[in-house]
């Protein structure tokens, strides 16, 4: 089921791809599309939903392009440096923001959006102006919500059970 998620997904022009690591087998089943990933030449595919170094490890050593994370956790960052992987922290404040950015995050995930919506990216943008922001969590595919991301400072986004 995840290949063929995996394969739409890229046959519909995804070329960057995360793996959510929410149940058990989730190692099992990232392993395997990444054993696939001849049949996707130019994908890069990371893992998500990653909290701590010791798992960041794990799924680099099985593949990963990238690492993403619902919180910021400053022990994965050096992890992922040292393996010159994109590490990119979910962060909900701009304390984390900057934190993760000191960390040498190069994008940085805001999550959930759906709770702090684009004004509060309208908001902190012009005290950090050269952030790289995600959005996460509540993106919606329409062109409203899309626009409303983009124009408050998004530099890209997320999406999932949308």
């Amino acid at each position: 089921e995840a290949f063929q998620v995996l394969k739409a997904s890229y046959d519909g022009g995804v070329r960057v791809f995360e793996f959510t690591n929410r149940k058990a087998n989730s190692y099992e089943v990232f392993k395997h599309l990444h054993a696939k990933r001849s049949e996707f030449p130019d994908l890069m595919f990371g893992i998500g939903t990653i909290v701590d170094a010791e798992t960041t490890k794990k799924f680099i050593d099985a593949g990963a392009d990238f690492i993403i994370s619902p919180i910021l956790n400053t022990e994965m960052a050096p992890v992922c440096h040292q393996h010159d992987k994109l590490w990119m922290p979910g962060c909900a404040t701009l304390t984390e923001i900057v934190t993760a950015k000191q960390n040498g995050a190069q994008v940085i995930k805001v999550f959930p959006g759906s709770v702090l919506g684009p004004g509060f990216l309208s908001a902190i943008m012009p005290v950090v102006p050269d952030l790289q922001l995600m959005i996460t969590g509540g993106v919606e595919p329409t062109q409203e919500n899309l626009t409303a991301w983009f124009k408050s400072g998004a530099m890209c986004v997320g999406m999932g059970s949308h």
